[in-house]
Formats: structure tokens, sequence, C-alpha cells
């Protein structure tokens, strides 16, 4: 006469348990990968040269002039040039204008 329940026998609960362990290797696994994916820098916003001036202690016109040389990035967006410092510190430490003698 079946009531409906469901027993465990000896042998399904060892398969099924074994089932919910890989699953959740398998899913330690997962987030485990995804803690060791890099972040572009483009996650840093572009600051404007009044912020960079600010962040960096170096003059209007040296950044000027470093920018017309082409000798550090920045972006122009319409009338605005804005910089990321980290890219902008980057070039500074490899340029050999900047470098003291």
């Amino acid at each position: 006469m079946g009531t409906g329940v469901y027993t465990f026998t000896a042998e399904i609960k060892p398969t099924m348990l074994e089932s919910v362990k890989q699953r959740e290797a398998d899913q330690a696994e997962e987030l485990y990968n995804l803690s060791a994916i890099q972040v572009p820098d483009q996650t840093e916003f572009p600051i404007s040269e009044k912020e960079l001036i600010s962040k960096l202690k170096i003059s209007r016109s040296l950044i000027s002039a470093l920018r017309s040389k082409k000798e550090i990035p920045f972006i122009k967006a319409g009338a605005r040039i804005l910089y990321q410092a980290s890219k902008v510190i980057a070039a500074l430490e490899v340029s050999p204008n900047t470098q003291n003698t």
C-alpha cells in the first residue's frame, strides 16, 4: 500500500549526497574563479586639468607643455580635456623631459 511517502534506500542516499557535494564544490570553484577576475583600469574616472594639478602638485603650464608634446595621455571631450591620473603618472615616470638630471 503506497502512502506517497518516499523513503531513502541505502543505495539512493549516498548517490544523492555525492551529487550535492559535487554541486557545492562546483559552485565554490565558480566563486573562486570570479574573485580572480581583474577589473580593467577603465574603471578610473577621468579628471579635469584643475583636479590633476591639485593631485600631482605641478603647474598648469607644465601640463600644457607635456600635453602639446604628447608626452602625457589625455582625452578630448568636446572642449574639455580630461586625464586619467594613473596613466599620466605612469607617463611622467618614463618621460625623459620630466626626469631630474
